[in-house]
């Protein structure tokens, strides 16, 4: 038996690394339950879906430090925008940082 994936079970590979269940990848593909299971006991699928996984991770890795560049510089550019008041600056700060309302306005009083 070949280690080469199928059209089908590629398709099914990246469903599954992306969090979809088995019932829910057999009914978006209009594959049977037991094939899916099959597919699931040969060893080379299961690589597969690790491997998508890994990719996947690498890939939004790289999302998330480029939103964080994103957001840094956005947040600089106000930051350093003289028209913004203080109070507004401060209130920014923490709203990035996603901290609880009540520290920032006890912090403002």
């Amino acid at each position: 038996m070949s280690d080469k994936l199928s059209l089908t079970q590629s398709k099914a590979v990246i469903l599954l690394a992306s969090g979809m269940n088995y019932r829910q990848t057999c009914l978006k593909l209009g594959i049977s339950r037991d094939a899916l299971h099959n597919w699931r006991g040969l060893p080379h699928f299961q690589d597969a879906i690790l491997q998508e996984k890994e990719r996947q991770l690498f890939e939004f890795r790289q999302e998330l430090i480029e939103l964080k560049k994103d957001s840094i510089n956005i947040l600089s550019k106000f930051l350093h925008d003289d028209s913004v008041s203080t109070t507004e600056k401060i209130a920014i700060c923490f709203h990035a940082l996603a901290l609880p309302q009540g520290i920032k306005v006890n912090y403002l009083k």
